[in-house]
Order: C-alpha cells, then sequence, then structure tokens
C-alpha cells in the first residue's frame, strides 16, 4: 500500500530547488529571536494571569467539561499547494478531515473547517479565533493537517507558520474566554528539518494547553491511502474511550498503535507536549 509523508522536502538543497525558501540571514534571524524573546516573557507571566487550579479531596481535578456546545473544533487542511516550493499534494487528507469532523462533531463541537489556507489565512483565523467570544464554552480544539517541519506547518502557498505562534492567540492575556480552559492542538505534519538556527521550537511556555504531534522532532510523519497512522488511531480511541480516559492515556494507546506501524526507516512515534494542570476528559454529550 502506498504511503506518503508531510515533510517540506530537503531544506539542504541550493537555492534553485528551494524556491522561496532561502536560508534564513542574519537580521532576519535576529529579528525572529527578539520577537520570540518578547512572547517567552509574556508567556512566563501566563501562570499569574490564569486563574488558580485547587485540589481537592486528593484527587486530580478535572476540566469542567458540560457546556453545550463544548466549544469549537477548528480543522485547518492544507491539501493543495502552489507556490515555487511545489510542495505535493497531500492525497488522502480528506479521510482524515471527514475522521476528526465525525468524532469532535459527536463529542459535541462546533466543527469549522478551512481549506487550503495560506499562511496569512492561517494566521487570520487563529486572530480570529481569538477575538471570538469563547465564554459559554469549555475548551478549544485546534487540527492543523498539512506539510511541516520542526516548530512549522506549511500554508497552502508554500510559506511556513510557526505553530507555537498560532497558538499563542489563544493564551490568557490574549483571549480571555479562554483562560484556564483548555487549549487542545493536534498537528499532523512532518517535523524532519528545519531553517535557520532552530529557534522557532525552543519555546513552550503556555498554561492549558495541549500540542499532540504526529511525530517526534526532526521525523517524518506518515499519510497511507487510508488516512494518517496519527489522525486514524487518535479518532478511533477518542470514540471508544472517551468517556472513561482521560486525553493523556488515549495519547498514550495511540503511541503504542502508531509505534507498531511500519519497516524500520519509516517508524514514527507521535509527541505529545502539555501543560494541562487537570485531567481532560470529552464525556458524551
Amino acid at each position: 500500500m502506498a504511503s506518503f509523508d508531510d515533510s517540506c522536502g530537503d531544506l539542504s538543497a541550493d537555492s534553485d530547488n528551494m524556491g522561496n525558501f532561502n536560508p534564513v540571514q542574519q537580521d532576519s534571524q535576529s529579528k525572529i529571536t527578539t520577537e520570540l524573546d518578547d512572547l517567552v516573557h509574556s508567556f512566563h507571566n501566563e501562570l499569574s494571569i490564569e486563574s488558580t487550579v485547587t485540589q481537592q479531596g486528593g484527587d486530580r481535578p478535572k476540566y469542567k467539561m458540560t457546556s453545550i456546545p463544548r466549544g469549537i473544533c477548528l480543522i485547518i487542511n492544507n491539501i493543495k499547494f502552489r507556490g515555487k516550493r511545489k510542495l505535493e499534494e497531500r492525497t488522502s487528507s480528506e479521510i482524515d478531515e471527514d475522521k476528526l469532523k465525525r468524532v469532535f462533531k459527536n463529542l459535541g463541537f462546533i466543527v469549522e473547517v478551512k481549506r487550503d489556507q495560506t499562511a496569512q489565512e492561517m494566521k487570520n483565523v487563529m486572530d480570529e479565533m481569538r477575538r471570538r467570544d469563547h465564554s459559554q464554552y469549555d475548551c478549544f480544539v485546534c487540527c492543523l493537517l498539512s506539510h511541516g517541519r520542526l516548530g512549522e506547518v506549511a500554508g497552502s502557498d508554500g510559506e511556513m507558520c510557526n505553530v507555537l505562534q498560532l497558538a499563542g492567540n489563544l493564551r490568557a492575556d490574549k483571549c480571555e474566554s479562554l483562560n484556564a480552559k483548555p487549549k487542545v492542538f493536534f498537528i499532523q505534519a512532518c517535523r524532519d528539518k528545519k531553517m535557520g538556527d532552530g529557534s522557532l521550537h525552543k519555546y513552550f511556555d503556555y498554561a492549558d494547553f495541549l500540542f499532540g504531534y504526529s511525530t517526534t522532532p526532526l521525523k517524518k510523519s506518515f499519510r497511507p491511502q487510508t488516512g494518517s497512522h496519527f489522525i486514524t488511531n487518535l479518532t478511533k480511541y477518542l470514540e471508544e474511550r472517551h468517556d472513561t480516559d482521560h486525553i493523556l492515556d488515549i495519547l498514550t494507546q495511540v503511541n503504542y498503535e502508531v509505534g507498531k506501524w511500519g519497516l524500520e526507516d519509516k517508524k514514527q512515534a507521535p509527541a505529545p507536549q502539555y501543560t494541562l494542570r487537570k485531567d481532560l476528559y470529552f464525556p458524551s454529550v
């Protein structure tokens, strides 16, 4: 069975082959580092902005998940690409999209799908999510399906977006109505190459966030014709265990299942990262 990956290709190629992806110049690197240092400073202040989580009775607390609807599930599915980079079409990503739509609709979320978004459109839609009122909701979910490299996902124009900068729109000091509520990101994309000094992937100072990456750093993420291994298993075990298991237990099962697939040169291990402060369940509506 044919299998594809969500890599952005070999970034060590010469400039004629790289199109818009010439190596970042020193001035650009300095600018990026300065901007991200500012972001990090604000993230360090976030814990003092978020409401305090207390633990009662010796049991770990759970995030509230009773609102109907539960919240918004945004799916950004980039399938077809244009531009000088000439990234391959992500065949079978429609299958992943359908699985995610079905599962999160059944879990009580308002599902919104954006197809083939440019890098700027991805930034715009996350800014739109920041400006919405989530006060009646308990959670926010975002699924990013695209080509990628370490710390970044590709827009349909081949330009890259930093994952943490996209998510940063929803931190407490920018989106108060999601304060102390879980913000969950599932990212189906390769993480196998980086550009410049690699600073774009170093920072992780968000409160109440979960990033479910489909693969470990510097590795590819595979997508057979039946849908990606990560999304297939994620949706399977969310459907089966959402009432009984919290999300980290579900993701551990997903890691086990995905790890069984493939020959040695195509092994894949999902890599969740999180700053959740409570157990996160998705009970039936």
